[in-house]
């Protein structure tokens, strides 16, 4: 995170109320919450690509300022889409489906479609992804595709310059910097 901030700057509005998640690790994540009623009545967060693990759920739904919210966890990589680890709260739901752009068919879905199955009145809040080098895909072409109401507030993502995934057709090589700066930049 250090890096980033040196590399990118101070990004969006500054945040009066910072929880951090996995505080210390490379798993590390910040999201900005408001202290009121209303935010925890309407606290959506969507988490794509779990992996079975669980340690952002868990920390959400331990921390008292997001322990109302509700985790929407989508991930079709697990064996029989069952989840091994999964925390036994009620706020924590799960889905096997991963996220995916229109020209992709079931388990993949594009994020209307995989918001959609959340049946939720209110954009989430925030948006976890870890999808192993999609990300790019994924923001292009689907999220930013949808429609713009039921965008989350905040994306926290992990931001792969490689990767080992080999229907990516970038696999074989490293994103470059101008490469990353213009997808920052979208």
């Amino acid at each position: 995170m250090e890096r980033f901030t040196a590399g990118i700057g101070p990004v969006g509005p500054e945040c009066s109320d910072k929880i951090t998640i996995s505080k210390g690790t490379y798993e590390e994540k910040s999201i900005c919450v408001e202290n009121s009623n209303n935010y925890m009545q309407q606290c959506n967060i969507v988490s794509v690509g779990s992996n079975d693990q669980w340690g952002f759920e868990r920390e959400i739904t331990e921390n008292s300022k997001l322990r109302g919210c509700i985790i929407h966890t989508f991930d079709c990589t697990l064996p029989n889409n069952k989840p091994k680890r999964k925390p036994q709260s009620d706020n924590v739901k799960f889905y096997p489906y991963c996220i995916g752009s229109e020209s992709q068919k079931a388990p993949y879905l594009p994020y209307d479609q995989l918001w959609s199955l959340a049946k939720s009145k209110h954009a989430p809040k925030v948006l976890k992804m870890d999808v192993e080098g999609f990300e790019y895909d994924v923001i292009l072409n689907s999220i930013l595709t949808s429609n713009a109401s039921t965008w989350p507030e905040q994306i926290v993502m992990e931001v792969h310059w490689g990767t080992r995934m080999v229907r990516l057709p970038w696999m074989p090589r490293t994103r470059t910097a101008a490469e990353l700066a213009l997808f920052f930049g979208v």
